[in-house]
């Protein structure tokens, strides 16, 4: 869904090239892809630092902190 929106928006530009994620593998196929997708744009699977985490943590619950970075990072 941000992905979809963002793009919507025009707000899709790339600013990851590679995003790999080494537990996304039981995922299904559609959303692995909009998992790759949230990362080349710099929403979701980054570290602090703004660099690519090893982990994206699919199953794992957002947390109020994870959700304001998800947020701030949309909105700029």
């Amino acid at each position: 869904m941000i992905v979809n929106f963002a793009s919507s928006v025009g707000r899709n530009t790339v600013v990851h090239e590679t995003c790999e994620f080494q537990d996304i593998a039981d995922v299904e196929q559609d959303l692995q892809n909009y998992i790759v997708d949230a990362c080349r744009l710099g929403f979701m699977g980054l570290r602090g630092d703004g660099t690519v985490a090893p982990w994206f943590r699919p199953h794992d619950t957002l947390t109020r902190a994870e959700f304001g970075a998800l947020l701030s990072r949309m909105l700029r």
